[in-house]
């Protein structure tokens, strides 16, 4: 096998891996999004519950 021959198979290994990595990046970037997006809703209800509710006492201190 020439030189140039390793060289070119060890780029295309190296371009593979970064595929590989990038799909898992991208992967675990989704997920993230998801969660953020599963949290805002539940702030969402809490501050809805939150509004809902009468005013609390407020309580004095002397």
């Amino acid at each position: 096998m020439e030189p140039m021959d390793t060289f070119d198979i060890n780029i295309n290994k190296e371009r593979e891996l970064f595929e590989i990595r990038s799909a898992m990046v991208i992967m675990e970037l989704e997920k993230m999004i998801e969660k953020a997006k599963q949290l805002e809703k539940h702030v969402i209800k809490l501050v809805e519950h939150e509004a809902s509710e009468p005013p609390r006492k407020k309580i004095k201190f002397n």
